[in-house]
């Protein structure tokens, strides 16, 4: 049987607190090259060169060295920065990161834009996302894109998004662009098949020493457990919310609530 596994990754406070750090891919862009203004970014956005301009929900930190390949061009492929267009990027030879921090508490549609302006389809990368405790959320390797290629992720939470060199001389990227998750372009992941049970797993950072209880919508589904969890008994369609409580010396904490969210179909 073929399983959705979505990895949530939950902070658990010394309160009993947690905030939820979560990314799925939504999709990729291969049409769309620079020509962002109107489909990515309503929120806010930090392109290499230019000035960012970041929603008020949200920080972005890049660690990356930065050229420029062209300040201004007329080639579709460089992102639009008024009645020009630029082509340049952050870039490390081995790997380099955006510290993103959501702090609104819900999720949001991040999208990194890859170009690969003079490797002439050479380069090849992975982007990856990850807890700031280093938990795998999502992963997308990248190659040919020379023409651009637009990731979108499904963000909440503080997460890096790191990108990684694979072939080439160098990984690069372009711009960070935030929006609602209704909007943004390209294309979603297809379906899975057809299945009356999907799996779900759940991943937290610990605190020693103690052991933690799994709730589901406030029914107690799993006692004296460490992470990570899984749930085999996920119905298609249907919507959970979990949380999370610590378990110390048969003394228990309050529950730490998590997102309601849909498995994927």
């Amino acid at each position: 049987m073929r399983f959705a596994t979505i990895l949530l990754a939950i902070l658990l406070s010394s309160f009993g607190g947690a905030r939820a750090q979560s990314a799925q891919l939504l999709g990729t862009d291969s049409t769309t090259q620079g020509n962002w203004q109107g489909k990515y970014g309503a929120d806010g956005y930090s392109i290499i060169g230019v000035k960012q301009s970041l929603p008020t929900y949200s920080t972005a930190i890049a660690t990356g060295s930065a050229w420029t390949w062209a300040a201004s061009s007329s080639d579709a492929r460089a992102l639009q920065n008024g009645a020009s267009r630029i082509a340049a990027c952050w870039y490390d030879s081995a790997s380099f990161y955006f510290d993103v921090n959501l702090t609104d508490g819900a999720s949001h549609q991040v999208s990194l834009y890859l170009l690969d302006w003079d490797g002439a389809g050479a380069r090849k990368e992975t982007v990856q996302i990850t807890t700031t405790a280093g938990a795998v959320l999502a992963s997308q390797p990248v190659a040919a894109f020379n023409n651009g290629v637009w990731l979108r992720f499904s963000v909440s939470g503080h997460v890096r998004l790191t990108v990684t060199n694979n072939g080439g001389v160098n990984a690069v990227a372009s711009g960070i662009f935030f929006d609602s998750p209704s909007t943004g372009g390209g294309t979603t992941p297809p379906p899975l098949p057809p299945s009356n049970q999907h799996s779900l797993t759940i991943n937290w950072d610990t605190v020693s020493g103690v052991t933690y209880n799994v709730y589901r919508n406030g029914s107690r589904i799993a006692s004296a457990v460490t992470p990570p969890y899984k749930d085999l008994t996920i119905v298609q369609g249907a919507t959970y919310s979990y949380s999370v409580s610590t378990v110390s010396n048969g003394t228990e904490s309050n529950q730490a609530p998590v997102t309601q969210f849909i498995p994927w179909p």
